[in-house]
């Protein structure tokens, strides 16, 4: 396989580098240096600082997911159809598994539960609807596939599931729930 060897994937790092370089993302980088260096002793105590640290470490993980998502893109491009489909759901949602890994490590079970409850709604509803909305603009009548909107219909069961059930469990062992 030719995409295997080290020549072509050097030669695609490159090109996505200097497209990156080239793009309105490349000024988002100065984040990622600034986060790098000024929090790898720590992050602050202090809720302004706190807060200052989370803006710049989240400004400097867009343009990581902009190079993530490219390498994604040239991966499904080579290897195929189903192939491609298969690394994009594994590395698709990588930077939100990382940061829930992050939280997990942090104490901050809540942030992963809400970000989850969010993923889940943002994927099957802000979605759909976003589709219709930009297909409508092209026909009068859209037509949703009964296949696509039973397969969201079953991401969404599955994610109040996933989200319910340890709380369910908390309130059956009468665990007491934490806010915060």
């Amino acid at each position: 396989m030719r995409g295997l060897s080290g020549q072509p994937v050097l030669q695609a790092t490159r090109e996505i580098a200097i497209d990156l370089l080239r793009s309105r993302w490349s000024i988002l980088l100065g984040f990622t240096a600034v986060a790098l260096a000024a929090f790898s002793n720590g992050a602050p105590e202090e809720p302004l600082w706190a807060g200052i640290a989370f803006l710049i470490c989240g400004f400097g993980l867009i343009p990581l997911a902009k190079i993530l998502a490219d390498l994604v893109d040239l991966l499904s491009e080579k290897l195929g159809d189903r192939l491609g489909g298969l690394v994009n759901v594994a590395f698709g949602n990588l930077v939100e598994i990382v940061v829930s890994i992050t939280a997990l490590t942090s104490g901050l079970f809540h942030l992963v539960v809400i970000s989850l409850a969010g993923s889940v709604i943002t994927n099957s509803l802000l979605m759909l609807g976003l589709s219709v909305i930009v297909a409508g603009r092209k026909t009068r009548e859209v037509e949703i596939s009964s296949i696509g909107s039973s397969l969201q219909a079953r991401q969404l069961m599955l994610g109040v599931i996933f989200v319910s059930v340890p709380s369910i469990f908390a309130i059956s062992q009468k665990i007491e729930l934490v806010e915060g």
